[in-house]
């Protein structure tokens, strides 16, 4: 496939889609141009779309939540959270509380909570969408689908694997049938089944998964979608539970670069791929580069609060860099300040290092 070519057209296509939405000057044309530059990972083009949008219309609930949802992929919380509550109050008025309408605020917003470690937040919150879209949609609807994609998630940072990989089958057969076989959505279902089976240590079932994820996304996306990212990192944590550590930490390399680049060098992402980069030289014993790593992963991990779990994983694994060259100090405080994080954070993992989010961007009617 022709991937220039394809690019070319949906560039094309969303040149037009400026044009009509700066010629129509309404709310819903600069709405629907923000999610068409989302999808392609034109974010900062995607951010002044909604932008655009909010100052015609600023109580569009649908614009407020893609915009936080933009946001929330930024690695943004704090500036995210406001905005998701400020649509759901609008569409609780509108449309009721146990609308769809609001069911997929819900989700959207219990994925915010899943990352700043709140998984009982997000999965009371899921529930109830779930709930709510079943009755409203029946189990066979894609945005059923989603949410339980989401569920999974959650399932899987609080360990319930059986849960979590029912839950996940569950949301990529309604994917797989309703959208057919090379959505993105299906990859998205892919590569989080994937996950499941990496935590179980079924590694030759998750290779396979993940490369399916990745092929479909490569096709769909292109080769610079941060999504894209996460199939490579994926990949890399199969390579290094097999003993390939070479092979891993060329793997995290191309997610490196797709994530920096698409996502900022200050994003979350960034920093799980320095960290997962530092741990494959710290395990070649190539201690020269593995503690400069380190370095880089904890700077950004400690911008990010509610990851803590990852953050001393980073912590412990760097002090042990640290003692192997005999610098005992240091890694008896940086062995300390890991304690104190597992202290007051007992249980909390991260949702985002071997996951992909499904997204969901609202049209405004």
């Amino acid at each position: 496939m022709n991937l220039g070519l394809t690019f070319q057209t949906i560039t094309v296509l969303v040149c037009a889609g400026g044009l009509v939405a700066e010629e129509r000057r309404d709310a819903h044309s600069f709405n629907e141009l923000g999610v068409t530059y989302f999808k392609q990972a034109r974010y900062e083009d995607a951010r002044q779309a909604y932008e655009r949008a909010l100052q015609l219309d600023p109580d569009a609930a649908p614009t407020l939540a893609n915009l936080a949802t933009l946001y929330r992929t930024l690695g943004r919380n704090d500036e995210a959270e406001p905005l998701y509550k400020r649509a759901l109050a609008i569409d609780e008025r509108a449309f009721g509380a146990e609308s769809s309408e609001v069911a997929g605020l819900q989700g959207s917003l219990a994925q915010l909570y899943a990352e700043e470690g709140r998984p009982r937040d997000a999965e009371k919150l899921l529930r109830t969408a779930l709930a709510a879209r079943e009755r409203i949609l029946g189990q066979t609807d894609p945005a059923v689908a989603l949410v339980l994609n989401n569920l999974a998630e959650v399932y899987r940072t609080e360990g319930k694997l059986e849960l979590a990989q029912a839950e996940n089958l569950r949301a990529l057969r309604v994917f797989e049938q309703a959208l057919g076989p090379d959505d993105p959505r299906v990859a998205t279902g892919l590569n989080n089944l994937a996950s499941i089976y990496e935590a179980r240590r079924r590694y030759d079932d998750a290779e396979l998964l993940f490369r399916r994820a990745l092929d479909i996304n490569l096709k769909a996306l292109g080769p610079a979608h941060p999504d894209v990212a996460v199939e490579w990192n994926n990949l890399g944590g199969v390579a290094q539970h097999r003993g390939d550590l070479r092979g891993a930490a060329e793997l995290y390399r191309k997610a490196l670069a797709i994530w920096r680049e698409s996502l900022g060098p200050d994003h979350s992402r960034v920093g799980y791929a320095w960290f997962n980069l530092a741990v494959s030289y710290a395990a070649l014993h190539d201690y020269a580069q593995a503690g400069p790593l380190f370095e880089q992963a904890r700077g950004i991990l400690e911008k990010h609060p509610g990851d803590y779990r990852a953050l001393a994983s980073c912590l412990e694994s760097h002090a042990r860099v640290l003692r192997k060259t005999g610098k005992k100090k240091e890694a008896s405080r940086l062995e300390a300040r890991a304690r104190q994080f597992r202290e007051l954070h007992p249980g909390e993992e991260t949702a985002r290092r071997y996951s992909v989010d499904v997204h969901d961007l609202v049209g405004t009617p």
